[in-house]
């Protein structure tokens, strides 16, 4: 449970925090899969040295990604098949090229 973290934790417990709250970005919202019920083991050992972090490319990789997705979700017979990648960028993407339904 790494809902509430005291104010007087250790400084190991706030990094284990940082470390699954960081898997949760990843996972959850930056690279979600289609079927949303597992966690992909390939970006643990992303997570294991945070100082390595800095020195990818996140922006490009996130694209990447979510073109793979949505090239998956396009050639997807089934029914039950559904988009994935990073749909808060697709969506923010649509809101401002395309001013269907927008504010004025």
């Amino acid at each position: 449970n790494f809902s509430h973290l005291d104010d007087a934790a250790e400084p190991w417990r706030v990094e284990c925090y940082a470390r699954a709250y960081i898997l949760h970005l990843l996972e959850g919202v930056l690279f979600p899969d289609a079927g949303g019920d597992i966690a992909l083991a390939m970006w643990i050992p992303l997570v294991a040295n945070l100082g390595d972090l800095g020195r990818f490319s996140w922006g490009s990789a996130v694209l990447a990604w979510t073109y793979r997705q949505l090239c998956e979700a396009c050639c997807r017979q089934t029914p039950s098949s559904n988009m994935s990648g990073c749909v808060l960028l697709i969506q923010m993407w649509m809101w401002l090229r395309l001013p269907v339904g927008r504010p004025k």
